[in-house]
């Protein structure tokens, strides 16, 4: 039963997960997406009636259901898709009765979108860092850099000022890496998570 798996790491409330994106145009070379999937950039989207419809089927055969964790590669890599959701969740009231949290990409999410999110009920955003050498991103993701030291600080800033909390993931060991960039990345995770920026944190080896 699905309600046997509400604990989902790094979720704070009866939370399940739910998929209404595939796919992501970033391909980094470890991933499912480019290995795996597709082989090439691919995105799509989920119609935001079923959307709605399946959340609140998963709320009436699980009664004590208090969250949705969107677990899915690139959950926030849509701006105008994820607005919309956002004011989905709100038109329906979900907000008041949910709390949600994600996996998503840093480079497409702004004040707006975030102060949306806030509103929509998401509590928390899982990012993908990597790493936080611009060289060792290039190496990983031949499409686009996630590696924006100044633009994640921004979203940073925005998500503490919001209260929206980040759990960030991080590879050792990639493409391009070396053993004195991945503890110069970690070292500045350790930074960012002492300033309260960072409240969650899980590494993985590549």
């Amino acid at each position: 039963k699905r309600r046997n798996y509400c604990r989902l790491y790094g979720s704070e409330y009866n939370e399940v997960e739910m998929w209404i994106t595939r796919g992501c145009p970033v391909m980094c070379n470890f991933c499912v997406v480019a290995n795996v999937y597709y082989a090439k950039p691919n995105h799509r989207v989920r119609d935001l009636d079923k959307v709605i419809a399946e959340i609140r089927y998963l709320q009436k055969t699980i009664p004590d259901l208090e969250g949705i964790f969107f677990n899915e590669e690139a959950h926030t890599i849509n701006r105008n898709y994820l607005r919309a959701l956002c004011q989905r969740l709100i038109d329906e009231g979900l907000n008041k009765e949910l709390k949600f949290n994600c996996m998503g990409n840093y480079d497409t999410l702004d004040t707006v979108t975030l102060t949306l999110m806030k509103q929509a009920g998401y509590y928390k955003i899982r990012i993908g860092l990597e790493s936080l050498d611009e060289s060792v991103m290039q190496h990983i993701s031949k499409y686009r850099s996630k590696s924006n030291y100044q633009r994640l600080l921004d979203v940073l800033h925005d998500c503490r000022e919001l209260g929206i909390k980040i759990y960030g993931t991080m590879s050792v060991g990639t493409v391009g890496a070396n053993y004195d960039s991945d503890i110069e990345s970690l070292n500045t995770i350790k930074k960012l998570h002492a300033e309260g920026y960072i409240q969650e944190f899980s590494l993985s080896i590549n």
